[in-house]
């Protein structure tokens, strides 16, 4: 029932959305794409590792910003545990709804794959969104996008975990990210970030 509520929310932020991606947009896309390591920086979840990041655009003939995301231990990036395709969309004045996609044949795209490769090889329509796993993102006009995911609605089974709870400081050159497993009904957080954020600094 709460999920239906949710959905309906979104379906109408996603009317309201605006006929053109604003400065806003645009900006965060500009920020969001790179090549981000935490090589270098505090390792908060050993247990992970240190992590490697790549984000491009794509689709950008499109309405709403669309994004390619890959996410790896540093060890092996070219073998990918996370395979993103996000849409962002100004929801309504102010406010961001980011929506990841699971990629189907997720493993044909791994490596350094191109925007163009990407955009020949995967078809909007084919997209599955991951329900009750968006983001809602805000500015603050100056030096950061704030997003999270809305607490225990995106189900999981990362590392025995059945609720992922994701929160992110978008800055130009770094994103902080909380990434945190917990059990059923987020009762009790099994791993991940606490008070301090995983630093993916851009290369």
């Amino acid at each position: 029932m709460i999920k239906s509520i949710l959905i309906a929310v979104m379906l109408t932020f996603s009317i309201a959305s605006s006929a053109q991606p604003n400065e806003e947009i645009e900006l965060m896309g500009q920020w969001f794409a790179g090549e981000y390591t935490t090589t270098g920086e505090t390792l908060i979840d050993a247990e992970a590792g240190h992590q490697v990041m790549r984000i491009f655009r794509i689709w950008e003939d499109h309405q709403d910003l669309w994004l390619y995301l890959e996410q790896s231990s540093a060890d092996a990036p070219e073998t990918p545990h996370r395979q993103w395709i996000l849409r962002i969309e100004e929801s309504q004045k102010d406010l961001y709804l980011m929506e990841p996609h699971l990629v189907p044949n997720a493993e044909e795209l791994q490596g350094e794959r191109t925007a163009a490769f990407i955009e020949n090889h995967v078809k909007i329509d084919d997209l599955g969104v991951l329900g009750g796993c968006e983001f809602f993102i805000d500015y603050d006009g100056f030096v950061a996008f704030s997003g999270s995911t809305v607490e225990n609605f995106c189900d999981t089974d990362l590392r025995e975990a059945s609720v992922l709870r994701i929160k992110f400081n978008l800055m130009e050159n770094k994103i902080d990210w909380w990434e945190q497993g917990f059990s059923d009904e987020g009762k009790q957080q099994l791993w991940g970030a606490g008070k301090d954020p995983q630093v993916f600094r851009k290369k």
